[in-house]
């Protein structure tokens, strides 16, 4: 299924000991290339993330952002800096009979100094976090492929009408081409007496000349091809993978096409409808820029 390049998906997932969110937001873009934002003290989550975002997307600029909010303290531990206290409290004592104080000196007076207390941080289990984190990011990822989906849907159905308009047009182009055949010999005899004059020509020579003039003009071979495309066109966007890059060769190939068929038309109807399908094809090449 078609894919837009432009999409946005978030989760928020709250456990017991941690609150995560996963959130993502990609636009176009000609390759694929993906900017994480996690806390400093997670970075070793960075390239996961990536490797894990490079199986839902293939193509675009997408930015990944992970905000991870510790619920519990259980990844710390406080221990008294004894040394330190029992000095402190001497000096407390000192102050109060030195300089003869109210003895105030209670356990929440001194609780209040925090260089009191060693505290560590334990060593969190990575493992752990990353397996709570890619939950986070595959259901954003789900919501993220959602909306692209139906962007995709959107964009598909504008583009296969406008191929199947193309087609029609197509049709109408060859029939005009036959049709203007058989005013190929008349139009070369004519201009052949434009340039020589009244000088009398054998008439085989003109016929032979003629053909070999209608054969340079002949778009049937560029019709043909055209056809192709627009066949192999409707094909490539029925595939399951990601199918941007064969689409914006394929429209080159129309484009190379239909630029021959009119270089070569001498007849103001085709020339027209030939306009008429580089319109369409540019608004095509335009969707496809979004189509991962």
């Amino acid at each position: 299924m078609i894919k837009s390049m432009t999409g946005f998906g978030r989760f928020r997932e709250a456990g017991e000991a941690r609150e995560i969110l996963a959130e993502i937001k990609s636009i176009n873009g000609r390759y694929l290339d993906i900017y994480v934002r996690v806390p400093k003290i997670h970075g070793f989550l960075e390239d996961k993330i990536k490797r894990e975002a490079a199986k839902f997307i293939s193509r675009g600029k997408a930015e990944i952002y992970i905000g991870i909010d510790n619920i519990t303290e259980d990844n710390i531990k406080i221990t008294l800096n004894k040394s330190y206290l029992d000095n402190y409290i001497d000096i407390l004592h000192t102050i109060r009979e030195d300089y003869n104080l109210p003895d105030d000196i209670t356990t929440m007076r001194i609780a209040q100094n925090r260089d009191i207390y060693n505290v560590e941080k334990l060593e969190e289990d990575e493992e752990a976090l990353w397996q709570s984190v890619r939950t986070a990011l595959i259901k954003a990822f789900g919501e993220f492929n959602n909306m692209r989906e139906s962007e995709g849907e959107k964009l598909l159905e504008d583009m296969l009408g406008r191929i199947k308009k193309c087609g029609e047009v197509a049709d109408e182009i060859n029939i005009l081409s036959d049709n203007c055949k058989e005013n190929y010999y008349e139009t070369f005899k004519q201009k052949l007496k434009d340039i020589i004059g009244e000088v009398v020509i054998d008439e085989s020579r003109i016929i032979t000349e003629a053909a070999i003039y209608a054969d340079k003009i002949s778009i049937a071979e560029e019709i043909v091809r055209l056809k192709s495309h627009f066949s192999q066109f409707e094909k490539i966007v029925r595939e399951n993978a990601p199918v941007g890059r064969k689409l914006d060769f394929l429209v080159q190939e129309i484009n190379r096409e239909i630029n021959t068929i009119g270089s070569k038309s001498l007849d103001v109807e085709i020339t027209n409808r030939v306009i008429e399908i580089k319109s369409d094809i540019e608004k095509i090449r335009e969707q496809i820029q979004n189509i991962e």
